[in-house]
């Protein structure tokens, strides 16, 4: 009898011990799933995001992109580029975006970034340029339990050339090179801007055009302003 009670509480022990290890299921969103949540998403003023015959094929593109669907258009081993006018949704959806089960990512602003930089901003004794140059630690308990987020770069272009100590860098374009060059996953760069590729050419310099060009899918977003 004494030796069956021990056999069991073994078990149930084993059981338990089984169940903590377990790892937990992770939901995956299918495009048409992203798709009709991000019509649910309510925008600045308060009205419910709006596909329209304009932004439907980017809108579709992203939700194709975000789960990992081998229908879309591009490289899903690239990040994305999502460029337009002021008002377009840029900002809008790739906040949307941000939590998935790719590769989430942080969207700080090029200008805020630019602004660190000139404050001589650090984390954890890494300053602004070596911080976003590597891989960018995951919060605790994050929905896809992952450990590392990537960047989206917010707004590029919008910065200007940021001064420290005397100290004159483009500090945008320095990340961006270094991110290359240590070779980070594509997928964690993703870049929002109200620049076209001829305006990037004139701000970066060519090779920063070619660098986007080679790291992520260019997706227009040719719509009116909604603002």
């Amino acid at each position: 009898m004494e030796g069956r009670l021990k056999k069991d509480r073994e078990l149930r022990i084993a059981a338990y011990a089984a169940k903590i290890r377990e790892q937990p299921v992770v939901y995956t969103p299918s495009a048409k799933d992203w798709f009709n949540a991000l019509l649910n998403t309510k925008s600045k003023s308060g009205e419910n995001y709006q596909v329209t015959e304009e932004n439907s094929h980017v809108v579709k593109q992203l939700c194709l992109y975000f789960a990992n669907d081998s229908r879309f258009e591009g490289n899903l081993n690239k990040g994305i580029l999502l460029m337009g006018k002021p008002g377009t949704g840029k900002t809008h959806l790739m906040n949307f975006f941000s939590s998935n089960p790719r590769m989430s990512y942080n969207i700080p602003t090029c200008k805020h970034i630019a602004e660190q930089y000139r404050t001589g901003w650090k984390n954890n004794d890494m300053d602004t340029i070596e911080y976003y140059s590597s891989p960018q630690k995951a919060y605790h308990n994050n929905r896809y339990n992952q450990s590392e987020f990537g960047i989206c770069f917010g707004d590029l272009g919008a910065e200007t050339e940021a001064n420290n100590y005397g100290n004159k860098k483009n500090v945008i374009e320095e990340i961006v090179f270094t991110r290359y060059e240590k070779g980070l996953k594509f997928i964690s760069n993703h870049f929002t801007t109200n620049l076209d590729g001829e305006d990037i050419g004139k701000i970066y310099g060519d090779r920063m055009k070619d660098r986007l060009r080679e790291m992520c899918n260019v997706l227009l977003l040719n719509c009116k302003s909604w603002r």
